[in-house]
């Protein structure tokens, strides 16, 4: 199945009179496959209902459409009921997160005196959180239990948390920095092109994470045209 649903988002503002005929306004993702979106984000929603709750979205370089599929899953949670949602990613001052964050807006969260999160709100519906901050976070409380705790529970407080996974070669090259995330996947979503993504490559990535504990859900293809590769069975989808 293709992540093209995704291609065209882009924030819109929808005023609803409610019960009381107040005006309320909330923001939403304008797609280009309602249906699509829903089939995509009914599997993920199975997978939160059956207690999973940690999302790890990455992809064999495609940066944005990692982040774009990460924004529409966020929307299709936010929509379907009151969860409270993190994002977790190395950078909001590049990319497409880059797009629809303002970096000005942001605040910071003390969990002590030396445990601290900058959260960039994304209009009261879900927060941005850096990953470096909790990768310095992790590093600063890993001989202090009762630091760790309250990192475990600053993560706890949220329904949901996405991860905007970096690319696997940096994840490699320091996996002692990168394992405190690792070790928080629960599922791993991977984004492929189906005519360049070689299988080889996937398999590897694949054996990487496993290796560490690490669930693949599947498979997302980042174009819509198939090819003969993937008529002989070499890619996988994600939603069937």
């Amino acid at each position: 199945m293709s992540n093209d649903v995704f291609a065209n988002l882009k924030m819109e503002e929808e005023v609803k009179p409610d019960r009381r005929k107040k005006k309320r306004t909330r923001f939403f993702y304008k797609v280009e496959n309602h249906q699509e979106l829903f089939k995509i984000g009914a599997s993920y929603l199975k997978d939160f209902n059956s207690g999973i709750k940690s999302f790890a979205i990455g992809s064999t370089g495609y940066h944005t459409s990692q982040q774009k599929t990460i924004m529409g899953l966020a929307s299709f949670f936010d929509h379907h009921d009151d969860l409270k949602i993190a994002i977790v990613t190395e950078n909001l001052t590049s990319g497409y997160f880059s797009e629809i964050v303002d970096m000005d807006k942001g605040h910071e969260v003390f969990l002590n005196d030396d445990l601290v999160f900058n959260v960039n709100t994304f209009h009261n519906h879900f927060d941005f959180i850096l990953l470096e901050d909790f990768l310095l976070n992790e590093k600063h409380a890993e001989e202090n239990e009762d630091e760790q705790e309250l990192i475990d529970d600053f993560l706890d407080s949220y329904d949901i948390i996405l991860w905007d996974v970096p690319e696997i070669h940096k994840i490699q090259n320091s996996p002692q920095i990168y394992f405190p995330i690792l070790e928080r996947f629960e599922t791993l979503s991977l984004i492929v092109a189906q005519s360049l993504t070689k299988k080889e490559e996937i398999d590897h990535i694949i054996s990487f994470f496993g290796d560490y504990g690490v669930t693949l859900k599947g498979l997302l293809m980042d174009h819509k045209e198939v090819d003969k590769v993937e008529k002989k069975g070499l890619f996988r989808s994600l939603f069937k």
